[in-house]
């Protein structure tokens, strides 16, 4: 993560899941994603609770091997 993060204290990826495969192209793929978060803002603040948090992925090609993340979103 670059700079300092005023909600987040940790993040830790608990699992990756593939998501939507019939839609899958390439240039887009989509996952579940399970996070566990620590932090001391309320989730109303920021939306992280303390613990696990489920977020959809959407990821998309940059050359050369890389992707970047398009979209993280609280639902499918």
């Amino acid at each position: 993560m670059v700079g300092k993060s005023k909600s987040i204290k940790s993040i830790k990826v608990k699992s990756i899941e593939p998501h939507r495969l019939p839609e899958w192209t390439d240039e887009r793929e989509y996952y579940k994603v399970i996070l566990e978060i620590q932090t001391d803002e309320p989730p109303d603040k920021y939306g992280w609770e303390n613990g696990a948090n489920t977020r959809w992925i959407t990821i998309i090609p940059q050359g050369a091997g890389a992707w970047k993340i398009e979209e993280l979103s609280t639902s499918p």
